[in-house]
């Protein structure tokens, strides 16, 4: 078995219709929103979903997917850290997953300056303490679905 379990499971529920999708199946659900509250009602309404399944819902990630253009964006990178600080201290969501609209021009921006500042403020790792995306995650590694079944044939653990 890989050192992860499983791969990680990354559903977009951008759209409605695969959010339940995402609260049934996904390690992390992909969303959009134009306000914090926006995100925090649909951070809920996921997390509800995967208990309503069954699921722990502390074991779904869910992060604001945005394509970025620091051009266009008021107040440039700083301003951007501080929108991130925001949802992200605020319990918007867990994380985010953004795009520069033209990396060729804004991903040295970004990380020169959006990440600096983030990380300045304890917001973004340095470091990585775990070897695989579902430890960078918090993600607990999924038992085998092999397991009770190899226990239930057998009577040995698995």
């Amino acid at each position: 078995r890989p050192p992860q379990g499983n791969p990680v499971t990354v559903v977009d529920a951008t759209r409605p219709a695969a959010r339940d999708t995402a609260a049934q199946h996904a390690d992390v659900a992909l969303i959009k929103a134009s306000s914090a509250e926006e995100a925090a009602a649909l951070r809920a309404e996921l997390r509800q979903g995967a208990r309503a399944h069954g699921r722990d819902p502390e074991q779904l990630r869910v992060l604001l997917s945005a394509t970025v253009d620091l051009d266009a964006y008021e107040g440039g990178p700083g301003a951007l850290a501080e929108l991130i600080a925001g949802w992200h201290g605020g319990g918007a969501v867990d994380g985010f997953h953004l795009v520069p609209a033209f990396p060729e021009r804004d991903l040295e921006r970004f990380t020169a300056g959006t990440v600096a500042r983030l990380r300045d403020r304890g917001l973004f790792r340095t470091s990585y303490e775990g070897t695989t995306l579902r430890d960078h995650l918090g993600l607990v590694r999924p038992v085998s679905q092999y397991a009770t079944e190899a226990r239930a044939t057998t009577g040995a653990p698995a």
